[in-house]
């Protein structure tokens, strides 16, 4: 019994390799910006978000706020605090790396293990900038939101809107829109992939040099909430478990 359980498991991630082979095959480099307002003002300073994905598969989020996302093919990611040159790497598999896509053929509704997207519901098709897109909604119990992805570009997100629940009054308040400025089918430049000269850190660490950089060194008025200390301990616990010796990656 063991041994036909262990034989399912291995076809299974045969099956999600190959699956994310073809997908990633199918998918075009591209390269993508996008600006952000809060409640019809301007947010953040100097460029636009900028995205993309690579011929490899690699993806890039890059945030004018301070902040990037990188994520590769075999399961690493990190978090880049460019304020701060510093960052966290969490290494996975390349089947992790898989799950967390959203399927093009499914209209961007499913990841790449088979599950639908939580509280999504598919509310139509747009032509944006010339590029074909599903508008998806997403309904929460704090947020509603829509949003626009590409499904020839790997369901890249390319435009959103969300309005979020106002917890003092239980009514819909602010809203935030990243409206697309540019979209290109080409191959990203490699500079957006790269960490060198950035320190590794756990996320606690990022974390607490972030707060004293926005507070210009003076720290926090009161206690970190309780609640949000249990959520930084979980994620240096995740850390050690996904890089237990403090390891870096630095680019493609």
């Amino acid at each position: 019994m063991v041994e036909q359980q262990d034989t399912m498991r291995h076809y299974r991630l045969a099956a999600m390799l190959l699956m994310a082979w073809i997908v990633g095959a199918a998918e075009r480099p591209y390269i993508t910006e996008r600006g952000r307002q809060m409640n019809g003002h301007s947010a953040g300073s100097g460029p636009a978000i900028v995205s993309g994905r690579s011929s490899t598969g690699a993806t890039f989020v890059h945030d004018p706020m301070g902040h990037a996302i990188l994520r590769f093919p075999d399961g690493t990611k990190q978090r880049l605090f460019t304020n701060l040159s510093k960052k966290t790497t969490f290494f996975g598999t390349p089947a992790e790396a898989l799950q967390v896509e959203l399927t093009p053929e499914s209209d961007c509704m499913k990841d790449g293990d088979g599950s639908p997207s939580v509280f999504a519901t598919l509310a139509g098709r747009e032509k944006l900038l010339g590029v074909d897109t599903v508008r998806i909604l997403h309904v929460t119990p704090s947020a509603r939101a829509v949003s626009w992805r590409v499904p020839a570009a790997g369901c890249a997100l390319v435009q959103m809107g969300v309005q979020w629940l106002d917890p003092a009054t239980g009514r819909m308040g602010s809203v935030t829109t990243e409206q697309m400025t540019k979209f290109e089918f080409r191959e990203p430049e490699v500079k957006w992939f790269a960490s060198n000269g950035y320190e590794e850190v756990t996320p606690s660490a990022a974390q607490q040099a972030q707060l004293f950089f926005n507070t210009q060194g003076r720290g926090p008025k009161q206690p970190i909430d309780d609640k949000i200390m249990e959520l930084l301990k979980r994620d240096d616990a995740n850390y050690k478990r996904r890089n237990p010796d403090g390891r870096t990656r630095n680019g493609l």
